[in-house]
């Protein structure tokens, strides 16, 4: 059997498969550019089960691309919290606005146009095309390259130039061109499903007698990828200050991690403060100094009835992500009602109000474990 006819038994192989397989996702039943565009970006770095859930708020928020463009930035990152690669979220909100002003609320049919903006790259791009206007691009993402790299055994590490040029050479082969959008969405949903990363049976699988990776026992090692970079260790000192009504959050400005969400006010340092320390530093910002008392005991309104300033509680989180490891310290701090003289940047904010803001991850954990020592008036334990 030759190369093309190899490529058209494995391409009706996954249409076939797919049909029989194919799992009822809402963004696979239309042809709207905005909503494949939108569980597109959502879905990037994103299991589908996780994605799912964020697809529909964005949809139920936001049902057409005006709605999102008119939306101001902070309620976008609100809805994508917890999602990660926050960048995504403010990319998709650029690329709204400019699909409004610039395209009269009309994606644009062409694949290159489509590169041009914002956030959109060959698989987007490609996405796109395929899916909302049936046009014959291949979609390549780690679902589709996991498959090819195991039928045609590439030994190539995946995010090498070479490897990129070979895989979108074999995706274009086996494309489908006549129903590219059925084919794009079979192979990907094929790696997902069947060819996974981990552990695939591929005692039954439909394509086990052409897969080069089966044949050689090398499907563990397909596709070949890079070692892990070394992550850079990052220690953040978190000062979490509340009156019993208020406490106080700053935004991150500066082009990081995290851009424009919401913090408790941060101090890093290259390794982390003991609570000693930690309030030395706090100190040069409180007028009222910091008591000292055992982090391990939680203190409460009798001190802060006294206008004291009480530490009450340390946590610590570790944070890890793809080029960073953060180890943070989040000091939980009272203080007096009285208190009003704290540095300008940092935000006084209701504690009923804090769910309305999008707030960095770390900040985010904190809130869900410890919210109750922030809202000492409400807590069963504080008498």
């Amino acid at each position: 059997m030759n190369n093309g006819e190899n490529e058209k038994r494995i391409s009706l192989t996954l249409a076939q498969w797919y049909e029989q397989n194919k799992r009822d996702l809402p963004w696979r039943n239309t042809h709207d550019p905005y909503k494949i565009w939108l569980s597109e970006i959502i879905l990037q770095q994103t299991r589908v089960d996780q994605g799912l859930s964020y697809y529909l708020r964005f949809i139920s928020s936001f049902p057409d691309v005006f709605s999102l463009a008119r939306a101001q930035e902070d309620e976008v990152l609100k809805l994508w919290q917890g999602l990660g690669y926050y960048s995504r979220a403010r990319n998709m909100h650029k690329t709204a606005s400019e699909i409004v002003s610039v395209y009269k609320g009309v994606f644009p049919k062409d694949y290159h146009t489509l590169l041009r903006l914002k956030g959109i790259g060959p698989y987007t791009a490609a996405a796109i095309a395929s899916f909302a206007y049936n046009q014959a691009y291949p979609v390549v993402d780690g679902n589709v390259i996991r498959v090819l790299a195991r039928i045609f055994n590439i030994d190539l590490p995946i995010h090498s130039s070479r490897a990129n040029t070979l895989f979108n050479e074999l995706a274009l082969a086996l494309l489908d061109k006549v129903n590219p959008a059925r084919h794009n969405q079979a192979i990907m949903e094929f790696g997902a499903l069947q060819c996974k990363p981990g552990q695939p049976d591929c005692s039954v699988c439909p394509l086990n007698e052409l897969c080069l990776a089966y044949s050689l026992g090398v499907v563990d090692k397909r596709p070949v990828r890079k070692p892990t970079p070394i992550r850079k260790k990052r220690f953040f000192n978190y000062f979490c200050l509340s009156n019993g009504r208020h406490t106080w959050l700053q935004q991150r400005k500066n082009k990081d991690i995290w851009q424009n969400l919401w913090e408790f006010p941060l101090y890093e340092t290259t390794e982390l403060l003991d609570w000693e320390t930690a309030m030395a530093v706090l100190s040069k910002f409180l007028p009222v100094p910091p008591t000292e008392l055992n982090p391990d005991l939680p203190s409460g309104r009798t001190e802060l009835l006294n206008s004291k300033t009480v530490l009450r509680s340390v946590q610590n989180l570790n944070h890890i992500l793809s080029h960073q490891h953060i180890q943070a310290r989040f000091f939980t701090v009272l203080i007096p009602e009285s208190v009003e003289a704290l540095p300008a940047e940092w935000s006084k904010i209701e504690l009923n109000e804090i769910d309305k803001l999008a707030v960095s991850r770390l900040t985010e954990i904190y809130l869900e474990n410890h919210m109750n020592e922030l809202d000492f008036n409400s807590s069963s334990d504080i008498c």
